[in-house]
């Protein structure tokens, strides 16, 4: 049987860029799984997904004499996968920071450790893009009136987020305003008016919960399909954490016009400007006592002199900046910021 590509997604990671502070690539850091939804629904179209170090994909067996799937799924199909930590120090270096319009945090490091919010990639309109957006998950309790009253009090199934309150919670079954009238976070019970109603009558309760997965589960992806737009190459980016960058340089010698400059050929250069001498500054201080016969103690900073710049943590130092002197190259490939390096770094320069 001849099988072909039905999509694939690739997994890239700003940390693992060569080229500039925007640049991409492949990440082993993570890695995609089917959930068992998906893989019932591969099964039963002969379809496989197959795992690799910074992607996957899903194959299926081709109709040779039409050349389209054998088993193609119904059309607006939709396909699960959870995006996995694979190593724990990727989790620091990943920026998964999002605000909303009022600047509220909804989704950080500390969201996706409880389980209370994920990032939430899937594919729109125009075929093989993936639109980010935050993920919650919701439980369903179904739930039946046993002792009508204004006040019956139920139990939940599921493991509310910290920061639900009786408003969150969404009521079906009763009348059109029954809501929760009390929650009490600790015992997870709610007490809601069932008066009126009989004894085994049915109702359902939705609201945000911990899902029950397991803990290196730190993003969800849905692909939906569309014959018009499969086969189909999907890429997930992620983006690195960032910092103000700074550059302490100690020299043995004087310079004229020292500065860092970034050589790469990219629209977005970083830009690095050299401070005034620092007062309450423990390092410059420190430096000052360490070398009292140095010529040349200077502090650079990512960013104008009025706005900082926050760089990028990378995996290696970069090969485009530099660090110059009336155009002579004093030291190449500058280390920038990674997870073996702190935000502040002294570069020494002894002749």
């Amino acid at each position: 049987m001849t099988y072909a590509t039905l999509f694939t997604i690739n997994l890239m990671h700003e940390f693992y860029g060569k080229n500039g502070p925007l640049d991409m690539g492949p990440s082993a850091d993570f890695a995609l799984a089917p959930s068992s939804a998906c893989i019932k629904l591969l099964a039963q179209h002969k379809m496989r997904w197959l795992a690799y170090p910074s992607r996957g994909k899903v194959i299926t067996p081709l109709d040779e004499d039409e050349d389209l799937p054998k088993f193609a799924l119904p059309v607006d199909t939709r396909l699960r996968f959870f995006l996995e930590l694979k190593k724990p120090e990727a989790f620091g270096f990943t920026d998964f920071y999002r605000e909303d319009t009022s600047q509220n945090v909804i989704l950080d490091q500390d969201k996706i450790l409880k389980g209370e919010a994920y990032p939430y990639f899937f594919n729109d309109q125009s075929g093989e893009n993936l639109v980010e957006e935050v993920f919650h998950y919701f439980q369903a309790d179904e739930l039946e009136v046993r002792h009508p009253g204004e006040d019956e009090v139920f139990s939940l199934a599921g493991i509310p987020v910290s920061n639900l309150t009786a408003s969150d919670f969404s009521v079906e079954g009763l009348n059109n305003e029954s809501t929760v009238k009390h929650f009490d976070k600790t015992g997870k019970k709610v007490w809601i008016d069932t008066k009126g109603f009989e004894k085994g009558h049915s109702f359902q309760i939705a609201y945000r919960a911990v899902p029950p997965w397991p803990k290196q589960i730190v993003g969800v992806v849905d692909i939906v399909y569309d014959p018009g737009k499969f086969p189909a190459n999907f890429e997930i980016s992620l983006k690195s954490r960032r910092a103000s960058w700074k550059y302490y340089i100690v020299s043995d010698s004087s310079f004229n016009n020292l500065s860092i400059i970034d050589t790469s050929t990219t629209n977005q250069k970083m830009i690095f400007t050299k401070m005034k001498e620092p007062s309450n500054d423990p390092l410059w201080d420190w430096l000052e006592r360490k070398f009292p016969d140095a010529q040349t103690i200077a502090l650079f900073r990512s960013g104008s002199t009025d706005t900082p710049f926050e760089a990028p943590f990378k995996e290696n130092a970069s090969k485009d900046l530099q660090l110059v002197d009336d155009g002579k190259v004093l030291r190449s490939h500058l280390p920038i910021p990674s997870r073996a390096q702190s935000e502040n770094l002294i570069i020494s320069y002894f002749s």
